[in-house]
């Protein structure tokens, strides 16, 4: 058994208090992601070029 799972079955009160950063732009990552699972989910391409554009479109909009 790995002793992390070991230790959890011993202490399984114990939470772990830090959970990550949290997003700056949570609106603007839930977009882009949104955009990214249906390129994918239609088996097109992601091209590094494809995802600064659309990053650019984001704020570009935002802005307005």
């Amino acid at each position: 058994m790995n002793q992390k799972f070991q230790l959890k079955s011993v202490a399984s009160h114990i939470q772990k208090l830090y959970k990550g950063k949290s997003a700056i732009l949570s609106e603007f990552e839930k977009n882009f992601f949104l955009w990214i699972s249906d390129l994918c989910k239609d088996v097109k391409v992601i091209t590094q070029n494809m995802l600064i554009r659309r990053v650019k479109l984001i704020v570009k909009e935002k802005n307005e």
